[in-house]
Formats: structure tokens, C-alpha cells, sequence
């Protein structure tokens, strides 16, 4: 699968985090630190708005899940 076909915005943010899939489907996502400590999770449809308003400004790391296997993504909060 190519990963090019999710789109992750704004980013950085500072309030909400949309994920947006064109031909896959997305099972959940996965907000993890730079410690690799489990922030957020989301499940549901392949369009998100995820709300990041929450947590401390800094970098982490967006585990997306679908059927053919996970990619990541940074992401970037203040």
C-alpha cells in the first residue's frame, strides 16, 4: 500500500489533527511520545478530526493502522 494516500493536517497544530484516507481504510490510530509512551488513541472512519487540544506542546509519533499493516507519522503540537 503506499502511505502517500493519507493526508495528515495542520500540522504542526495545536488544537486538532485531521487524518484523511484516499483507498485505504484506516482501523485506528495511535499518538505516541518520543518515550514511546501511548498518548491518544483514535478507531473509527477514514475521516478523523482528532482532537490533540490536551496534551503538552512537542513531537510525536502517529501510528496509523489499516488492514495491510501500520505506518507512522510525526507530528508536531504547540
Amino acid at each position: 500500500y503506499n502511505s502517500a494516500l493519507v493526508a495528515l493536517y495542520p500540522n504542526p497544530t495545536n488544537a486538532y489533527l485531521n487524518v484523511v484516507s484516499c483507498g485505504i481504510d484506516i482501523t485506528s490510530c495511535i499518538l505516541f511520545d518520543l518515550n514511546g509512551q501511548e498518548v491518544k488513541s483514535w478507531n473509527g472512519p477514514n475521516y478523523r478530526k482528532m482532537s490533540v487540544s490536551n496534551i503538552p506542546a512537542g513531537m510525536y509519533i502517529l501510528h496509523i493502522h489499516t488492514p495491510e499493516g501500520m505506518f507512522q507519522r510525526k507530528v508536531v503540537k504547540y
